[in-house]
């Protein structure tokens, strides 16, 4: 549960058929008086937004696209990482799909994206815009993301109800910022952790290929280069290795800053 002097998600819900994002629908309701925790929610989006200016492949029904808006002053790792674990929960409780997370903010299953979650400041003060993505019903992708992106119905073979979903989504959403709230960010780190599938992975940055060793304690990639450690604290021009998939197991145990 959220803490008592914050509403509870959703406190008022935009519900369109068709929008261009639904976080540029909700940028507007919010520079025309919206309060915090007002919700926007489409069947389709025509130009969803990923990180780095990627598109989010949105068809009608197949997904849940929600976006609402939440007051933080702290750094906007712990909303990106709180809305991750609470789309991974959702996936894994309401779909019954073994989902988790990935840094610094995609939600996975065998490697594949199920979804993904963009933090966006809202103006100068502390409000923020959470957009989240997930990919319930798709039946297929596009030939650009066939062999990186998954759905619920397509490791499942079911097709789910999305109110049910959502509902779902809300609940665990707000643990997830109640935790937030009660914890801060060290506690939202270790429910993180306990669907991390980062470790172990190979990434490549820029020309180079390391292996990711974990999240440090202020939520910053650490990979592993020959015999050191590296500090990654944006995505920039990381790319996930799929291909790759695991090289060994992660670093053990007081051989990283993790």
């Amino acid at each position: 549960m959220s803490g008592a002097s914050r509403p509870a998600l959703p406190s008022s819900i935009v519900r369109l058929e068709v929008v261009d994002s639904t976080s540029s629908e909700l940028l507007r309701l919010l520079r025309g008086g919206a309060p915090e925790g007002t919700v926007v929610v489409a069947r389709c989006q025509t130009a969803g937004r990923g990180q780095r200016g990627r598109s989010w492949h949105s068809p009608p029904d197949a997904g849940l696209y929600v976006s609402f808006s939440w007051n933080y002053g702290g750094a906007p790792a712990g909303l990106s990482f709180a809305a991750g674990s609470a789309c991974a929960r959702t996936l894994r409780d309401a779909c019954g799909v073994d989902a988790g997370v990935r840094w610094p903010n995609d939600v996975v299953c065998r490697e594949r994206k199920l979804g993904g979650v963009l933090i966006e400041q809202a103006g100068a003060g502390r409000m923020w815009i959470i957009g989240c993505g997930l990919n319930v019903n798709n039946h297929r992708f596009p030939p650009d993301l066939a062999d990186v992106a998954t759905s619920a119905q397509l490791e499942t073979g079911r097709v789910f109800d999305l109110g049910a979903v959502e509902r779902v989504f809300f609940q665990r959403m707000n643990e997830a910022l109640g935790l937030l709230e009660s914890g801060g960010f060290p506690a939202v780190l270790a429910e993180w952790r306990r669907l991390d599938r980062t470790a172990g992975r190979m990434v490549r940055v820029g020309e180079r290929r390391l292996r990711a060793s974990g999240v440090d304690g202020e939520g910053r990639l650490v990979a592993i280069s020959g015999d050191r450690f590296e500090i990654i604290e944006a995505a920039g021009t990381l790319v996930w290795d799929l291909d790759a998939g695991c090289a060994g197991p992660p670093a053990a145990e007081g051989d990283s800053p993790v």
